[in-house]
């Protein structure tokens, strides 16, 4: 199976969507293990991608204590190892999530689409006053 074939198949085992996204990520490996920082890529109501400043000295499905900044948003979530490409690259699936945890989940993505929607709409409003540029 070559890559694209991998994604896809990635893609149809995913039952969230991820939104891509930036922020800050503190992971502690449990029990008791180093706390590591990295960046948020993509987020989905079942997990994230996070790829991290060093070396992750876990194993795949080993448990992290997930910490995410995201705008002025701040999650405390427990996670498991679900992937790890190359050496910082860590995708996480969230476990034992509340109710309560899964509602500030869903809220940070309605906000980031919000976000990506407002932006959206400053491109289209500079295209048109660029468009109304060239036309005077």
């Amino acid at each position: 199976m070559d890559d694209s074939e991998q994604s896809a198949a990635l893609r149809e085992r995913r039952a969230h969507s991820r939104l891509s996204c930036r922020g800050l990520a503190l992971l502690r490996i449990l029990p008791e293990g180093p706390v590591i920082r990295g960046a948020v890529h993509n987020l989905s109501q079942g997990g994230c991608l996070i790829e991290c400043e060093k070396a992750i000295p876990a194993e795949k499905s080993g448990l992290v204590e997930v910490q995410l900044d995201v705008g002025d948003f701040r999650l405390l979530l427990l996670g498991a190892i679900r992937h790890i490409e190359g050496d910082t690259m860590v995708g996480i699936q969230f476990v034992d999530i509340s109710s309560r945890k899964q509602q500030q989940v869903l809220y940070l993505i309605g906000e980031l689409h919000e976000m990506e929607r407002q932006r959206a709409y400053q491109v289209m409003e500079l295209k048109s006053k660029e468009t109304d540029l060239d036309e005077f």
